[in-house]
């Protein structure tokens, strides 16, 4: 995992400062034990859509969002976000290099599995259920979304989109990129 080393500083410390309770999802709320757990718990999705916002602000278009999950070392599980930046290699191709600002978040040994990666029926269902259930079941994600540009922006770093703005494009780029969520969701 490259843990977003290859981000600026600037914006490591920065994003470093913004984490926040009131960003933390849902689902993870009840496992946060205020000065016991990682900063970075349960913020995945939030800090990887205010990161991805920056980079293709910043840098270019060739980042995405990657859905899957965190597998822990006992074999338990929970859905996680990351970045994929996509850069050509020696061989004129390009790698795809993930970026994780919430990895240290998990202990030693924990292993990510993407979704797209699995390939069959039931995997696009486990796809499906994490980015439905992430995106379009998640009340609080735009809000969420905006506690870290508002804690980024506080922390000098300028991401121009609002919340609302970074979660409809993404919502509106997963549509487009898996063509199987729509009638999903209207079942």
């Amino acid at each position: 995992m490259l843990n977003g080393h290859e981000l600026p500083q600037k914006f490591k410390t920065a994003l470093s400062r913004s984490w926040d309770e009131a960003a933390i999802w849902p689902g993870c709320k009840d496992g946060y034990i205020p000065g016991e757990s990682h900063p970075s718990y349960g913020q995945c999705l939030v800090g990887t859509l205010a990161t991805l916002s920056y980079c293709r602000q910043n840098y270019d278009t060739q980042f995405s969002l990657a859905a899957g999950e965190a597998i822990y070392p006992n074999g338990d599980s929970v859905w996680h976000f990351q970045l994929t930046h996509l850069m050509p290699n020696p061989q004129h191709r390009l790698t795809a290099v993930p970026i994780d600002v919430t990895w240290d978040q998990f202990p030693e040994g924990t292993t990510f599995q993407e979704a797209s990666d699995w390939g069959n029926n039931a995997n696009r269902d486990k796809l499906a259920e994490i980015l439905i259930g992430s995106f379009w079941g998640d009340d609080t994600l735009v809000d969420r979304t905006q506690v870290i540009v508002n804690n980024l922006r506080d922390n000098g770093i300028s991401i121009r989109q609002t919340g609302k703005e970074i979660v409809v494009g993404q919502r509106n780029e997963l549509l487009r990129r898996y063509n199987f969520l729509s009638p999903r969701m209207s079942a």
